[in-house]
């Protein structure tokens, strides 16, 4: 199970959520919130939902952050899967 902040409208409010993708999908995002790389997703006004992962630690701010864009539905797993995956590549070495 990978933690996320979900962000929800209309006010923004935060509440924490999780999704399992598969074991090995999971033990990587939880190594990566272990980094401190923190993962969220927001509900936008046209029905899309944003997956951000964020990692703080960088000096660079264009570097710190990772979006992908899906529409809401079973290609979200898809998505999570592929944004950890880069996270992974991007920011655990």
């Amino acid at each position: 199970m990978i933690k996320f902040t979900r962000y929800s409208l209309p006010s923004g409010r935060k509440t924490p959520d999780a999704i399992t993708i598969d074991p090995k999908t999971d033990q990587l995002g939880n190594e990566l919130i272990e980094l401190g790389i923190a993962f969220s997703v927001e509900i936008l006004t046209t029905g899309m939902i944003a997956l951000y992962a964020i990692n703080k630690n960088l000096p660079d701010a264009e570097e710190q952050e990772l979006c992908y864009i899906s529409q809401n539905g079973p290609e979200i797993i898809d998505k999570v899967k592929d944004m950890i995956n880069e996270a992974s590549e991007r920011w655990n070495k």
